[in-house]
């Protein structure tokens, strides 16, 4: 099993568009073949976090080839007030 974090610096007037697009697209998400688990947290200054687990990277790598995946994070880039960034971690317990 692998643990996603997703780190999205969305600027704070977008927030709600943000949290939107994130509840609209969470159902088809945790639809995807491996994905076991998705949360979003937010920091006090409108940093948001994703949090998914995944069966594998290669789960994880299919579903970011997907449609949905492309349509979604296309939009929500226009959001950002910075860069991304990403940590894809081994579950080693």
């Amino acid at each position: 099993m692998i643990k996603r974090l997703v780190i999205l610096p969305i600027q704070p007037v977008h927030a709600d568009a943000f949290i939107k697009a994130y509840s609209d697209a969470k159902p088809f998400i945790l639809a995807q073949h491996g994905c076991r688990h998705l949360e979003l947290l937010r920091s006090k200054d409108d940093v948001f976090i994703t949090l998914s687990f995944w069966d594998s990277e290669d789960d994880l790598n299919a579903y970011r080839k997907t449609e949905l995946f492309e349509r979604t994070w296309k939009y929500v880039k226009t959001l950002f007030q910075g860069k991304a960034q990403a940590l894809t971690t081994i579950v080693a317990d």
